[in-house]
């Protein structure tokens, strides 16, 4: 993935660290930007982001 489309993404996390946010980051191969609609990409990305969701709440609920 070209660089430009990371712009900003580890000054964004490292804010989010620092407030102990919990964040991920996932790489899908061959994927164009934007993607997380499309076909082939759209399972991967629902996938990942309900795994997000379920353990972002988990942690709220305990």
């Amino acid at each position: 993935m070209h660089p430009y489309y990371h712009a900003g993404r580890g000054e964004m996390i490292q804010k989010l660290n620092k407030h102990n946010i919990y964040t991920e980051e996932h790489t899908i191969p061959d994927t164009p930007h934007p993607f997380w609609l499309l076909h082939p990409w759209f399972e991967s990305t629902f996938q990942y982001t309900l795994n997000f969701l379920n353990k972002t709440f988990r942690k709220i609920e305990s």
